[in-house]
């Protein structure tokens, strides 16, 4: 980090275009590689929360074959790998929420990615 920090609201209100873009594409633009996101995943949800239809093609999906979570995947090194730059920049189907689906390039949304599983509810 270069040491210096700026108020993100000053940032976001001068610098990003008020395109219909998530939050994160908004702070990379103002922030470049001082700003690094780390995206949170779970392949399955412990009962008491809500249950999703299995999706075979979902980033979760993929992340849950890599190996025992907890684990965290630096993006910024597998993009290093050719076998994984194009899996990196397709278009994947991931949860946005526990029921909510998107399409997202993971390259283009993460830094890197935590896979926890299951997803537990908060203790209380």
């Amino acid at each position: 980090m270069s040491g210096v920090t700026k108020p993100v609201t000053s940032l976001l209100s001068t610098q990003v275009p008020a395109a219909s873009a998530m939050m994160g594409q908004h702070l990379r633009a103002a922030l470049a590689k001082d700003l690094v996101i780390i995206g949170t995943s779970s392949a399955r949800n412990c009962p008491g929360l809500p249950q999703e239809d299995e999706n075979r093609c979902s980033l979760e999906d993929a992340l849950g074959r890599v190996g025992a979570a907890p684990f965290l995947l630096d993006l910024r090194r597998a993009r290093e790998v050719p076998l994984l730059t194009s899996w990196l920049t397709r278009l994947q189907s991931m949860r946005a929420d526990s029921t909510t689906q998107i399409l997202a390039s993971p390259q283009d949304a993460f830094d890197a990615l935590v896979l926890i599983d299951p997803l537990t509810p908060a203790g209380k």
